[in-house]
């Protein structure tokens, strides 16, 4: 299973500003590596962590929850028929819009906080898509 670190360090800068907003964070970096590095220390903070686990409502703890129950990934279709789509936005359209701050599903909740992400992995039938 794919780190936090990994999970992000394809994300833009303002993927990263937006996460971190959301935590309650500062970034002081300027560019993605040192800002990934700033963010994704601060995200392993345990009473961070708990803090925003807390302050997430009941959809998105329960979406939360089901992948934990799941030890940690669900196919995509399946969490996404559960909880909801993830709106695609690129960068410009995302700054522009900010409907990160209101989100439509409690996968974009997730998304939006780094508790969520989406790889293929190996399954016996071949690569399959997977929320995690």
């Amino acid at each position: 299973m794919p780190t936090l670190v990994q999970s992000l360090q394809t994300r833009d800068l303002g993927h990263l500003r937006i996460v971190a907003g959301l935590w309650g964070v500062e970034l002081s970096a300027g560019e993605n590596e040192a800002a990934l590095k700033q963010l994704t220390a601060a995200l392993l903070e345990p009473d961070l962590v708990c803090e925003v686990v807390d302050s997430l409502g009941a959809l998105a703890r329960s979406a939360l929850d089901a992948l934990a129950q799941a030890g940690g990934k669900m196919p995509w279709a399946v969490f996404t028929r559960q909880f909801g789509e993830i709106r695609q936005a690129g960068p410009g359209k995302r700054d522009r819009e900010q409907g990160y701050l209101n989100p439509v599903s409690a996968a974009e909740t997730l998304f939006y906080r780094a508790f969520l992400a989406r790889a293929f992995f190996d399954t016996a039938n071949g690569a399959q898509e997977f929320a995690y």
